[in-house]
């Protein structure tokens, strides 16, 4: 089967319709919106069998040469009224890819400022661990040698020595207040990293359910959209064949 080669306006204008409605983003799309089209624009005496690719292709030409402001293409075949509704859609179907463009590189900045974040936190966790137990490491050795200078000083007065002692149990209390407030703060940032991963869930979450309800406007769209084109093609397909019965 010979490629499709887009003789008329209403060929052009019934594929701008499509991917307006339904905002094909992958190759299934692309195909589905093929399907429709094929389906609408076979006749009983021709039958017509579009690609997925072959649409996005058509589409990104003329995108371009709507860019380009280049109307001698784009007209072609057809009324004044038709030409004026494709170019509305083009506009359309331009903001929406350059508002899409914007929405991915925002997410892409945004994710990997979290995921920055995040590597920030955890290596502060670890800083924050490591100093905790380089400090408890120094005070157990601390107090081993203050055992040691105790032992050995047997001889000192009785006043002296116990004087000595509630120094050293004095500075014992102090440390294990201090090593408790370290972890405590060690605590608290674990605490705080997962309350950030369980937000961060949530909103992946809600924009999951966002993307779902506009998945399914779109189809709800798409599918009006498929019958009201079916109908204009009717119409156009009795209006030509009256026309020719008159010949």
């Amino acid at each position: 089967m010979p490629p499709f080669r887009w003789p008329a306006l209403g060929n052009d204008l019934a594929l701008a319709k499509e991917v307006a409605v339904r905002k094909p983003q992958t190759p299934n799309d692309w195909d589905e919106i093929a399907r429709v089209l094929s389906e609408a624009f076979s006749t009983t005496e021709k039958k017509i069998e579009l690609k997925g690719r072959g649409c996005r292709e058509r589409m990104d030409h003329l995108l371009e040469k709507h860019e380009q402001e280049d109307k001698k293409s784009l007209k072609k075949s057809g009324t004044e009224e038709e030409y004026g509704e494709l170019s509305q859609l083009l506009d359309d179907i331009l903001t929406f890819r350059r508002d899409m463009k914007e929405i991915k590189e925002r997410e892409a900045m945004e994710k990997e400022k979290k995921k920055n974040k995040e590597i920030e936190d955890r290596n502060a966790g670890i800083e924050m661990r490591r100093k905790a137990m380089e400090g408890l490491a120094k005070r157990k050795s601390s107090t081993g040698s203050s055992s040691e200078d105790e032992n050995s000083s047997e001889e000192d007065s009785f006043c002296s020595s116990s004087g000595g002692a509630i120094q050293a149990q004095a500075t014992k209390r102090k440390a294990i207040k201090k090593r408790a407030s370290r972890l405590s703060a060690v605590q608290m940032l674990e605490q705080k990293n997962e309350r950030k991963t369980d937000l961060k869930e949530k909103e992946l979450q809600l924009r999951a359910e966002e993307l779902e309800l506009q998945k399914k406007r779109f189809e709800e769209e798409a599918e009006e959209r498929k019958e009201r084109l079916k109908f204009e093609l009717e119409e156009r397909r009795i209006f030509l064949q009256v026309l020719r019965d008159r010949l």
